[in-house]
């Protein structure tokens, strides 16, 4: 796959895959990266990576919990349904 994601749904579809992968190593250095070029402090770049794997080890753990599956098949959804949105954002020219 190749493309460019921007913004908060740049951060989002690198999350959904490193939530399939289990890489959580990935996400944790895309965010700090993307702290430390907005002149953010280490402190501010843990807040962030605590929020989100927060909120993402919930979202993941309630769908699994309401389809029935297991955590990684819900993760794994997630992580296509963030992937397939961001490339909506794909420029074709």
């Amino acid at each position: 796959m190749q493309g460019r994601a921007i913004g908060e749904s740049g951060n989002d579809s690198f999350l959904a895959g490193a939530l399939e992968t289990g890489r959580s190593e990935d996400l944790t250095g895309v965010i700090c990266a993307a702290v430390e070029y907005h002149g953010g402090t280490q402190t501010t770049a843990f807040q962030m990576i605590e929020e989100k794997i927060r909120v993402n080890t919930q979202l993941v753990l309630e769908e699994a919990a309401k389809r029935r599956v297991l955590p990684r098949e819900a993760a794994v959804a997630l992580a296509e349904q963030r992937v397939q949105k961001a490339m909506t954002y794909r420029r074709t020219s």
